[in-house]
């Protein structure tokens, strides 16, 4: 993805100013960054989005509290390649910040995953990375839903770590047993 001013914008000034969250946070840029990727993010049913310097700072971000932040829990690896051209789609994880359901409600720990692409400037430099939010719950399930056999057949996926990342349609079979809280579903908790 190539962009233009207003992309190196937010690198200079996490660059120039030590990526202060305040300054970010409330650069009139940040409204102008929202609303050129609100209609795209829509349309795609995204679930919001990060711009993240070389430094692993969020430069800018749908959510006013992620802007600033360079503690976020991003995949080993993930910048470098990013920023050496490549596209990266993250297995789900457990999000570091409080994110809004799919019924809007804010919790903690809700599964996330992200799409991100390289952003270069005019000389085709790679100057920040562009994250779009993916629910695993919704999108990267129904993918595995399609493969189900018959009636009661289920697909799944699970991480290197034997952790299930995606959505089972038995959570409460499993509530019933106790391996799930009543407020817990499968995915990223078996």
């Amino acid at each position: 993805m190539t962009c233009g001013p207003l992309w190196d914008f937010f690198t200079t000034m996490a660059a120039e100013e030590g990526g202060d969250a305040a300054l970010l946070a409330q650069s009139p840029h940040q409204k102008a960054m929202q609303v050129e990727l609100e209609s795209w993010i829509e349309a795609h049913d995204y679930a919001g989005f990060a711009v993240i310097n070389r430094d692993g700072r969020v430069v800018s971000a749908d959510k006013q509290h992620m802007i600033g932040r360079d503690d976020l829990p991003i995949p080993e690896g993930l910048i470098e390649k990013v920023f050496g051209g490549q596209v990266v789609v993250t297995p789900p994880f457990k999000s570091a910040v409080r994110l809004a359901d799919v019924e809007g409600e804010m919790k903690s720990d809700l599964p996330t995953m992200f799409a991100v692409a390289p952003v270069r400037n005019e000389a085709d430099e790679v100057i920040a990375l562009l994250g779009l939010r993916i629910r695993p719950e919704e999108q990267f399930s129904y993918i595995l839903s399609i493969a189900r056999a018959g009636v009661s057949g289920e697909t799944y996926a699970f991480n290197r770590d034997g952790v299930l990342v995606s959505n089972s349609r038995f959570d409460d079979d499993r509530k019933q047993i106790r391996l799930l809280r009543e407020d817990e579903k499968s995915i990223l908790n078996i």
